[in-house]
Formats: structure tokens, sequence, C-alpha cells
């Protein structure tokens, strides 16, 4: 286990290929760090629910240079 003060781990595993394991292994890749994602499901398709985003939000999506794919001001599916 690393403490506050050792350098970062050089690999990480993630468990769970939604939203949250995905943007988590997107900003670790960012930072120089090798992720693995682990997902039970053999392909990634919609599950049904949506997301809404707020003015936070949006700013963390614009910080994982993801910003160009949300459609600011309107409530449209935004297909990737």
């Amino acid at each position: 286990m690393h403490s506050a003060a050792s350098e970062p781990p050089s690999k990480v595993v993630i468990v769970g290929g939604g939203i949250g394991g995905l943007s988590t292994a997107l900003a670790l890749l960012q930072r120089g760090i090798d992720v693995e994602v682990y997902e039970q499901s053999t392909v990634l398709k919609e599950a049904g629910a949506g997301v809404q985003l707020g003015s936070n939000g949006t700013r963390v999506l614009i910080c994982a240079r993801l910003g160009g794919r949300v459609v600011s001001g309107s409530n449209r599916s935004v297909s990737t």
C-alpha cells in the first residue's frame, strides 16, 4: 500500500467498466499511471440509465479533455 508521501503506483487495477471506472482510468492514464480495467460484461453498451451533469460535472469533463463532447444548454442525447 502507498502512503501519501510515497511515489504514485506504477499500475492500478480498476474493477468495473462503468462511468466511474472508465473516468478514473482516463484520469490515471492522463497522469502517466498504467491502468487495467476489469468488467464482467463482454460488451460495453447502454444500461438504460441517463446522466445529468451540473456545472461542476461539466468542468470535470473539460479538465479530462472531454468537454468537446458535451452539448451545452441542451437535453438532447449525445452519441459517442
